[in-house]
């Protein structure tokens, strides 16, 4: 009888442990994915996205970098369009520009200016990490892999890095900007 008591505690605790898990409250997991897990729509009205500047010392391929800043807004839950093509009326624009770039790690730095004011509501970093392992330096297998491909492996551990730098910026904004929304009312 009592095998079977600790037979269903220990069930028990694992369930809740795995339930936990699951339920996505892992501090160290949110800081990675950023704004990656859409969350409810913050108030205040359209945000337009400038064309992300890359002031880093590096040649870096900037197509579909818009968008990504774009999408990593919306999953915040803030209305966000690009400037070239708003849909609508902005009450404020999003400056970013991509100021240092690592092997795996992305530092963003941007500004978030109202229509109201001359003075930007928040101005402010936004660090990313690529979440991706980095292959071991010598290695029979990866000795042999072309250079273009060597290549694409490191281009995607950056655009990682840049999703994961402008989910951080994004969830910064969303709570500027809720903020403003409320206080201009």
């Amino acid at each position: 009888m009592k095998k079977i008591g600790l037979v269903a505690v220990a069930a028990a605790v694992v369930a809740g442990g795995l339930v936990y898990f699951l339920s996505g409250t892992n501090p160290k997991l949110d800081q990675y994915q950023g704004a990656l897990v859409s969350k409810p729509k913050v108030a205040g009205g359209k945000i337009c996205v400038q064309k992300v500047g890359d002031y880093s010392k590096k040649s870096l391929a900037m197509e579909g970098v818009d968008e990504m800043l774009v999408d990593q807004l919306r999953r915040a839950g803030l209305d966000a369009a690009l400037a070239s093509n708003p849909g609508g009326e902005c009450e404020a624009v999003v400056h970013t520009e991509i100021v240092d770039v690592g092997r795996k790690s992305v530092d963003v730095d941007f500004r978030l200016a109202s229509k109201k004011q001359e003075v930007p509501i928040l101005s402010a970093s936004a660090k990313g990490k690529s979440n991706a392992q980095a292959a071991p330096s010598f290695t029979a297998v990866n000795s042999f892999l072309p250079k273009a491909k060597k290549a694409q492996e490191g281009e995607l551990g950056l655009r990682d890095a840049m999703t994961a730098a402008f989910g951080e910026q994004s969830n910064k904004i969303a709570k500027s900007w809720s903020e403003f929304a409320l206080k201009s009312k």
